[in-house]
């Protein structure tokens, strides 16, 4: 009876201190490495996307990133010349396959040394309709590419296809190593009502062209309007459920943008309204994920770092509310098993020192580590 007793007990306290996030990822098919990574904290890098081009950060630069901690990495890649804009978005096979071969190479060096270490490619169209400082009357940029894609049913097949060539230059790496998101920051803002349901019925089929070549690669999501936390839409109304497994469900933040993206002098504090803001947020992105017991990450987050020339501030936010800011977002995720994935390596967000400031050129001579942003993050 006693040792009957203390088994019940014993599988009571074992559930009751499990944590049930990570059965969200198990059971949506998702191999344990990869869920490891994904669920912890990452960085993107948008070496392949900056200006469309095609290397890679160095072997070097990336195994750094890997040894102070960062347990995904992903490739943000362009595709504005992979589907031509100059050329009516004719699909170049050709041009598509070498950045594949690039970061396939590259992932497959890096992941003997880093056998602990998870990737993402994800494609994202670059050139914005009327030019970078134009907004249309939703508030968002809209691509030139993804335009196209939404509107006419020839690019759309040209991106299934784009991706099962992709699928298939990459087979070879596990699938507990290495994910796929389909769509940086779609968009369908402009597709009114039917948004979502055109959103679905096109996803799946990218989706299941990319299965017919690599069955069991998982697959990242994100939703309509850029797949915005904070914005207009709360996230249920940004992305459906899928009928497919091996699905990640994603979202973007970047709340407030007059603190994220502070671009001129003086900085911005972070305020308890601000906190208490960030945390409602990710509060909702914590809501879904256990509502509709999916994975989910949180793949766009970031806060411009601070440039500082002569003891001043220039650019960006302190390093302190910065941290203060990275801090609020982990803690109401991470220990959720809400993966998050800073932005960008590479950018005026970079999660290293901003030690030069160059409009044209926003990469750093050397990494030089934030300290107060990985300890927020919970690096190393």
């Amino acid at each position: 009876m006693f040792k009957r007793l203390l088994g019940l007990l014993l599988l009571v306290f074992a559930f009751g201190t499990s944590d049930a996030s990570a059965d969200v990822w198990s059971t949506n098919a998702v191999p344990a490495k990869l869920a490891s990574g994904l669920s912890q904290v990452g960085l993107n890098s948008n070496a392949t996307w900056t200006s469309c081009r095609q290397r890679t950060d160095s072997d070097a630069v990336v195994s750094k990133v890997l040894n102070d901690g960062w347990k995904h990495y992903v490739y943000v890649v362009c595709i504005d010349d992979v589907l031509n804009i100059q050329k009516d978005f004719a699909y170049d096979s050709r041009r598509l396959k070498q950045r594949m071969k690039t970061i396939g190479d590259q992932v497959r060096r890096l992941s003997g040394k880093h056998p602990n270490a998870t990737f993402v490619v994800s494609m994202k169209g670059r050139l914005p309709v009327g030019g970078w400082d134009y907004y249309d009357a939703n508030g968002l940029r809209a691509t030139i590419v993804y335009q196209a894609y939404e509107t006419r049913a020839d690019v759309r097949e040209s991106y299934q296809k784009m991706w099962q060539d992709a699928a298939s230059a990459l087979r070879d790496i596990g699938s507990d190593t290495l994910a796929f998101n389909l769509m940086n920051e779609p968009e369908y803002h402009n597709r009114g009502r039917k948004a979502l349901s055109e959103w679905k019925t096109n996803t799946v089929g990218i989706i299941d062209a990319i299965r017919s070549v690599s069955p069991d690669r998982v697959i990242i999501v994100e939703g309509i309007f850029k797949s915005l936390v904070g914005r207009k839409l709360a996230p249920n109304k940004l992305v459906a459920k899928l009928p497919r497994t091996g699905i990640v469900y994603a979202f973007h933040y970047y709340e407030p943008d007059k603190f994220t993206h502070k671009r001129d002098s003086g900085g911005t504090t972070f305020t308890n309204g601000i906190a208490r803001e960030v945390t409602k947020d990710m509060r909702s992105v914590v809501r879904f994920s256990k509502s509709k017991s999916l994975p989910v990450v949180v793949s766009e987050f970031g806060v411009w770092g601070p440039y500082i020339s002569g003891g001043a501030l220039k650019s960006g936010v302190s390093a302190t509310d910065r941290a203060a800011y990275a801090k609020t977002v982990y803690d109401a995720t991470v220990p959720s098993g809400i993966g998050i994935t800073w932005w960008a390596l590479g950018d005026d967000n970079t999660p290293y020192q901003r030690l030069r400031f160059s409009k044209k050129d926003k990469s750093q001579p050397r990494l030089v580590r934030d300290d107060l942003l990985f300890q927020a993050l919970g690096l190393n």
